[in-house]
């Protein structure tokens, strides 16, 4: 009688991830982002005039942040 062995495979690796927030500087960042890092999962949240305080409630309201994370504001902020 032969024996057969199965094994559960292995789970999958999750893609590493990046959450990029940011003001106008950082709109149409995405598909660039995109193309330099193949296989991340990236997602852009990028709005013209936003201010830092927005930014951070952003980040702020996630239930967790991914592996990295890249903040570009402080643009449309007061200098007062």
């Amino acid at each position: 009688m032969a024996a057969t062995c199965l094994a559960a495979a292995p789970p999958a690796a999750a893609a590493p991830s990046l959450l990029h927030v940011g003001d106008s500087l950082a709109v149409g960042s995405d598909p660039p982002l995109r193309q330099l890092l193949p296989g991340w999962s990236v997602t852009t949240d990028a709005l013209k005039n936003r201010p830092t305080a927005a930014g951070v409630a952003i980040i702020d309201s996630r239930p967790s942040l991914p592996g990295a994370l890249v903040v570009e504001l402080g643009t449309n902020d007061s200098p007062d």
